[in-house]
């Protein structure tokens, strides 16, 4: 019976597959290109270059680990400033207008006051990246707050290390 359908429909069916085919071809076309762009774009390689660093060793404070991943960054990107002072506000590392904060040993009360700073740098600085080393807290707090954060920060890279 199916045989039979399939015959009698060979045509039909032959024109949705080449539909299906040619739609999903323009939509990874087009998506390949979309990426290939983004790629190229200042803030994206800010956040492909914090993601490869690996630091020389486990920090229990931020201020050690904040310091190596500076330096890190100044090798690649000589503008990046440590801790500029912009409003009420005062991201940890800035290069051109990309904000970066970084946390660690992160827990819960790191990563609430993660949307606090969101509020603020979104004012002087069109990107932000939140750098989590070491983290400890709530897996259903960090995707509550991720899912907030995303909503109103579409924008935001958020890096667990």
């Amino acid at each position: 019976m199916i045989l039979e359908w399939i015959k009698q429909n060979s045509n039909q069916i032959l024109n949705y597959v080449i539909a299906f085919i040619l739609f999903f071809g323009f939509v990874s076309f087009f998506y390949l290109r979309y990426m290939r762009k983004i790629k190229k774009t200042f803030p994206y390689k800010v956040y492909k270059y914090i993601e490869e660093f690996e630091p020389s060793q486990k920090y229990s404070e931020e201020i050690g680990y904040h310091a190596e991943l500076q330096g890190w960054l100044k090798s690649r990107f000589p503008s990046a400033k440590t801790e500029i002072q912009t409003g009420s506000s005062r991201p940890d590392i800035v290069i051109g207008n990309v904000a970066i904060e970084v946390k660690g040993p992160t827990d819960d009360n790191d990563l609430n006051s993660l949307g606090t700073k969101c509020l603020k740098y979104s004012q002087h600085y069109k990107h932000m990246i939140m750098v989590l080393f070491e983290p400890n807290f709530s897996h259903r707090n960090y995707d509550e707050l991720m899912k907030g954060m995303k909503k109103h920060f579409p924008d935001i890279k958020v890096i667990k290390k």
